[in-house]
């Protein structure tokens, strides 16, 4: 929350996911490395909340697309909730790529009137 206490006006966080214009030899190597790592499921969860242990392993974690996809949206939500009170009239924070599913992302807004779905995002 520095950058909002100096006069900043807008904070964006923005998380990128591949695979979203058709298949790339990246995609295809990640697709591979997906299904290796599938046999081995003891890192993979399937919710992340405040009152929940962290992992002990990150790397085992992290090597889940679905638990980066999980982290990624628990903070953002998390950023949101706790940039909202501090925010001045004209302070905004923008949080996208992190919700809904593998197929659609969306894009928040938190301004001092409250938590939104930006309509602008694409």
């Amino acid at each position: 929350l520095p950058l909002l206490q100096s006069g900043c006006n807008e904070v964006h966080i923005v998380f990128d996911d591949p695979n979203r214009n058709g298949p790339s030899p990246k995609d295809i190597e990640r697709i591979r490395r997906d299904t290796v790592l599938e046999s081995d499921s003891s890192a993979f969860i399937d919710s992340i909340c405040n009152d929940k242990a962290t992992p002990k392993d990150w790397r085992k974690f992290l090597s889940f697309r679905s638990n980066k996809r999980l982290l990624c949206s628990y903070l953002c939500s998390s950023l949101l909730s706790v940039s909202s009170p501090f925010l001045q009239q004209q302070q905004k924070v923008f949080t996208a790529g992190a919700f809904l599913d593998d197929k659609r992302d969306m894009c928040y807004v938190s301004t001092v009137d409250g938590i939104s779905p930006h309509p602008d995002c694409r």
